[in-house]
């Protein structure tokens, strides 16, 4: 049985009633042959008629396509699409399940941030350049983009603290920066909500970086991504490396590496294993354990490694890769064996990254989900619009062959009245009656009073015509030809008289219409009868015949829901006694089973009390858990509604088809060159942002010299300050120093008055120099004497 909630969106939900409705007026109204006013007056009834059926035969054929995968798939394609998303959320995905990831680090929770804007820049290059190469995420300096992108959060963007992050973070090569700082509507720490807010970012970048970002001579790139309150900050640095890693993963007992050569003047001649702290070597690789491809550039290494692939705390590599390169890649011997040492010295070192499994298989297979949900989408929409390609081929079909009886039956109709203009007197008497009575059928038919179909009408209409003429046919055969004669006489008498009561309605028309514009002179002037309001009195009464067969579909509907609603209750209340006997069996069954179990570690039974307190507290679980649901699904159904409000209200500019063209002309040339305006005034504020970002830049550079100026020279005012300090404080021990002496020769000085006697001072060094020399001869004469006595007692042994 059908979901009654299903079937009503399906016959309320679109527009394609309303749609065919339009081009059914469109294609009657290029008609304009059979519309000109006043040309057929006489069959204006037929006209409405069969605009009637025609409107008919919209109604019909929008009710058969209510029901259409195409009604259906324009009304919950959004419904199904978040279905869709859902189905494929990679959220829900729990790696620490899977045994194969159990043990590898966990996810940078920025990662799809990453990686989006990854492809962002790659898809820049590819649209706007020719021949560019692809961009390779360089890992090792996105970490230390990473901790700047924090830094700027709290402070301002620096360069000089952006090349220190990076030059302590290890990163190798030459780089090239720009940073993005925007705000965010509203704080968020979803990394799905922060997507957009950074590919935005990622374009404020691309105009104001193009140059940086189409340049063809990089090829790797590090992204830092960070969000904080409602600042958002991203930051990237473009390198050249001449090899890429591709791989990096376990085999058997060593470590197996795999890349590319990005240049072909160069080849890989080493690869080292070094500490990530302080880089000391671990392990070394020489051309002998290198295996290269000269056809695809690709270089594979194997090497022992007991260690294998470590991780710290925070989840990164203990170690480090650093493969190092040399001209000449033809001379290089790769795969010979040789005892000779590798030094690194000479080499060149190109690329450096932690040694972890690269790239990460988890990062793989959630790629490998989006990439299916893609192409599960893309084959659903294509499905979607093969099937909405048929409805509008079925359409199209169906409006032709409309429109092809409809040209029929007018052409018939013209030829009808061509023919009874030509016919005699009796026959132009016939085709008056018939036309009168078309009218009179017609007008009958279109009353707002009717409540009935048009198109019902009409055949109604056609049958009783057909039973006449049947029935006038065989009258005429059964008549003898003399009844056929006198018959004759009387409707040539009667058109007689017809055409002369004709002549004096015709004059009598004359006469109302002088009084009609007279009255209209003096009202000033009222607007005659158009097409459009013809047109209009057209739309008005087929609208009202659709109306009354909306209504009609309401009520069966209506009937139809109440008769589900009640099957629907029935089996409502069949399942929910059923499942309060499951409820009340699976009660006293476990009731029994914990009746009869007991504790392991004292062996006695539990008791009656602690079982109706774990029932009561199950219980109480189980009303919180229906509580739940029930908020659920409120929740879920207010959802809905604010999602069909929000269609509504995007449907609402659909009215806009019945504006004038010219007026939408108009306004749009209007438009245009505000447009144009508005970029010429966008053109001159961005060479302004240009000038201002430059002047800015200069400024800064300028103000960070004078500021490193300023502190040497506070520097140099600082020694300046001390060493004047030791100076003065050298000073005063100095006076201290002079004044102690000063006071001391005074005192002195004071003491003995003959001290500055020149003749005193004079003899006394007279007297000091006569005492010298007498010490000098009293020596020599001792010498003399302990001479003499040594030979004095040499002679008298």
């Amino acid at each position: 049985m059908e979901d009654p909630q299903e079937v009503q969106e399906e016959q309320f939900s679109g527009e394609e009633e309303g749609e065919y409705y339009e081009g059914e007026e469109g294609d009657y109204a290029e008609e304009g042959e059979y519309g000109e006013e006043g040309e057929y007056a006489e069959e204006e009834g037929d006209y409405m008629e069969q605009e009637g059926q025609q409107r008919e035969y919209s109604g019909e054929y929008g009710e058969e396509e209510e029901g259409s995968p195409y009604q259906y798939a324009e009304e919950g394609g959004e419904e199904r699409n978040e279905e869709e998303e859902n189905e494929f959320d990679d959220d829900d995905i729990n790696f620490d399940e899977i045994p194969a990831y159990k043990n590898l680090p966990p996810l940078d929770p920025l990662r799809k941030v990453r990686r989006e804007l990854l492809r962002a820049i790659n898809n820049t290059r590819q649209e706007d350049g020719v021949g560019l190469e692809e961009i390779t995420l360089d890992l090792l300096t996105t970490e230390s983009l990473q901790e700047y992108t924090k830094y700027v959060l709290e402070e301002e963007e620096d360069s000089d603290v952006l090349e220190k992050i990076i030059s302590e973070g290890k990163g190798v090569g030459k780089f090239s920066s720009c940073t993005a700082i925007t705000f965010l509507e509203e704080e968020t720490t979803d990394t799905k909500h922060l997507i957009e807010p950074f590919v935005d970012a990622h374009g404020l970048l691309v105009e104001l970086k193009r140059s940086l970002i189409l340049d063809p001579g990089v090829n790797h790139v590090g992204i830092g991504v960070a969000a904080k309150d409602l600042r958002l900050v991203l930051v990237y640095a473009f390198s050249h490396k001449g090899v890429q890693i591709t791989e990096i993963n376990k085999k058997d007992s060593g470590i197996y590496v795999r890349g590319l050569m990005k240049r072909a003047n160069i080849g890989v001649y080493a690869l080292r294993v070094v500490d990530a702290q302080n880089l000391k070597e671990k392990a070394i690789v020489s051309p002998s354990q290198i295996e290269f491809d000269v056809s695809n550039q690709e270089f594979t290494i194997s090497f022992n490694f007991p260690e294998g692939i470590q991780y710290d705390a925070e989840g990164k590599g203990l170690n480090y890769v650093e493969i190092y390169v040399r001209g000449n890649p033809n001379t290089i011997p790769y795969g010979v064996e040789s005892n000779e040492k590798v030094k690194v010295d000479h080499l060149e070192l190109v690329q450096r990254m932690r040694l972890e499994i690269f790239p990460d298989p988890r990062h793989l297979y959630e790629e490998a989900k989006s990439g299916e949900r893609k192409a599960m989408l893309q084959q659903r929409q294509k499905e979607y619009e093969e099937e909405k390609r048929k409805v509008e081929n079925v359409e199209a079909n169906q409006r032709y062959i409309t429109r092809e009886q409809q040209r029929k039956e007018l052409q018939e109709l013209e030829k009808l009245r061509i023919a009874q203009e030509n016919e005699p007197p009796q026959s132009a008497t016939s085709s008056v009656a018939r036309g009168s009575q078309q009218k009179l059928s017609g007008s009958q038919v279109l009353t707002p009073e009717a409540k009935g179909s048009v198109v019902s009408s009409k055949e109604k209409n056609e049958a009783d015509e057909n039973e006449s003429q049947l029935s006038l046919k065989s009258e005429k055969e059964d008549e003898p030809e003399e009844s056929q004669e006198l018959v004759k006489e009387e409707l040539m008498n009667s058109i007689i008289d017809l055409m002369e009561g004709q002549r004096g309605l015709r004059n009598e028309n004359a006469d109302l219409e002088k009084r009609v514009i007279g009255i209209r002179q003096k009202m000033g002037g009222l607007q005659e009868k158009t097409t459009e309001d013809s047109m209009t009195l057209h739309k008005y009464l087929n609208t009202l015949a659709n109306v009354h067969q909306v209504d009609f579909k309401m009520q069966e509907l209506q009937d139809t829901y109440n008769n589900w609603a009640q099957v629907y209750e029935e089996n409502i209340i069949e399942k929910q006694e059923r499942c309060k006997e499951i409820q009340n069996y699976f009660r006293d069954f476990k009731r029994e089973v914990a009746k009869g179990a007991e504790f392991s570690r004292t062996g006695k039974p539990i008791t009656k009390r602690t079982i109706d307190e774990w029932e009561n507290a199950e219980s109480e679980r189980d009303k919180t858990l229906q509580e739940v649901r029930i908020q659920n699904i409120t929740l879920k159904n207010r959802l809905m509604k604010l999602e069909e409000q929000s269609k509504d209200k995007e449907k609402l500019a659909e009215g806009l088809h019945l504006i004038d063209y010219e007026q939408l002309k108009i306004e749009n040339q209007t438009l245009n060159e505000k447009i144009e305006e508005r970029n010429e005034e966008l053109h001159k504020l961005r060479k302004k942002i240009e000038t201002t970002v430059q002047i800015l830049t200069h400024t800064k550079e300028k103000l960070k010299f004078i500021l490193a100026e300023k502190l040497a020279l506070q520097g140099q005012r600082d020694d300046l300050a001390k060493s004047l300090d030791a100076q003065r404080k050298e000073l005063h021990k100095q006076k201290l120093e002079q004044e102690e002496v000063r006071s001391g020769f005074m005192k002195h000085k004071q003491e003995t008055g003959i001290v500055n006697s020149t003749q005193l001072n004079t003899d006394l060094e007279v007297r000091k120099k006569r005492v010298e020399e007498l010490k000098h001869d009293l020596q020599a004469l001792e010498k003399d004497f302990q001479h003499m006595q040594s030979i004095i007692a040499k002679a008298a042994s």
